[in-house]
């Protein structure tokens, strides 16, 4: 007959070999980045205790757009823009815990191609005659260079401006207009880089100063755009006298314009929020759409193809963007 002690000492060692149920971890969901775009992966991680034992936990994550994902670390693509619950639940033997974000996605476009320029520091961009070649200056030089559709050099003018930051071709007469920041001044220049005259625009010197130029043949007009402290849309008729000078604040910056002369509206560029902007003429923001660039400073569209370029003024690239199909 075993003694009380040795059956009690037998039962504890019974129960100390018994397995005991595994502690679940509280969900905690990292996100990688806070800037979530339309069709670009984004990754997600379960943050954990040290001391937690992995071997019998399984970690489910739901992005409630139809997918799903298992794994501590994993990435998720969102097709569409909106706001979504992403779901992580950490899944033991006997038990689960869940835990939720809510992430927005924003709208954006895809990157289709880039290419390398031969152009220090490019700070605006504009189609050539019938949209077949590229305009684009270099903030640094002071050069305008004529580039074709897949970035390389066709040549260069011999005017040298200064601090220049947009350009545009005037179809009505294959000239080219300039914007230099510094000197508030609107340059116009023939394709020999002749000067043909300049003026210089009131009431944008204060803060950052011009950035982006379009032009408008059809009515006549000048679009221009104050980059920020305070930010501007100002719009100048044929005889060079501002009609409109309107204050704009939808983006920190901007640094790109162009006029889309099929839908009467404009395309504005913002370098610090690495995004686009649809607008009407008076400068009230329609749409948006984000992108990864480090500095983007011009832009056009191809209304036909629906494809944007855009220089970067950082890495001296041209890239090329369209619409998520």
């Amino acid at each position: 007959m075993k003694s009380p002690l040795l059956t009690l000492f037998l039962i504890l060692n019974l129960l100390a070999c018994e397995e005991q149920p595994v502690t679940i971890p509280d969900p905690i969901i990292q996100v990688e980045t806070t800037r979530h775009l339309q069709g670009y992966p984004i990754h997600f991680t379960a943050e954990l205790p040290a001391n937690v034992n992995l071997d019998d936990l399984d970690f489910i994550w739901g992005f409630t757009d139809g997918q799903t994902a298992r794994g501590i670390e994993v990435s998720h693509i969102y097709s569409e823009p909106g706001t979504y619950q992403v779901v992580l639940t950490i899944i033991g033997e006997k038990s689960s815990k869940s835990n939720s974000n809510m992430i927005t996605i924003e709208p954006s476009l895809e990157l289709i191609e880039s290419y390398s320029l031969d152009v220090d520091e490019p700070s605006g961009l504009s189609f050539g005659l019938d949209n077949r070649t590229l305009w684009t200056v270099s903030d640094k030089s002071g050069q305008v260079v004529h580039l074709d559709l897949q970035g390389n050099t066709l040549g260069s003018l011999a005017y040298q401006g200064t601090d220049l930051e947009g350009i545009s071709f005037d179809t009505r007469d294959s000239t080219l207009w300039l914007v230099s920041e510094n000197q508030a001044t609107l340059i116009h220049i023939d394709t020999n880089g002749v000067e043909l005259g300049s003026q210089w625009i009131a009431g944008v010197s204060d803060g950052s100063g011009l950035e982006g130029i379009a032009l408008d043949p059809v009515h006549s007009r000048i679009f221009m755009i104050k980059e920020k402290d305070f930010s501007a849309l100002l719009i100048l008729d044929d005889s060079l006298e501002t009609q409109t000078y309107q204050r704009i604040g939808f983006a920190p910056d901007y640094s790109g314009l162009y006029y889309s002369n099929m839908n009467d509206k404009l395309w504005m560029l913002s370098h610090e929020a690495s995004s686009i902007y649809l607008t009407d003429t008076s400068g009230t923001l329609l749409e948006t759409y984000a992108f990864f660039m480090e500095q983007p400073e011009g832009v056009v569209f191809d209304e036909v193809d629906s494809i944007f370029y855009i220089v970067d003024d950082a890495t001296e690239k041209l890239h090329l963007y369209s619409f998520w199909e």
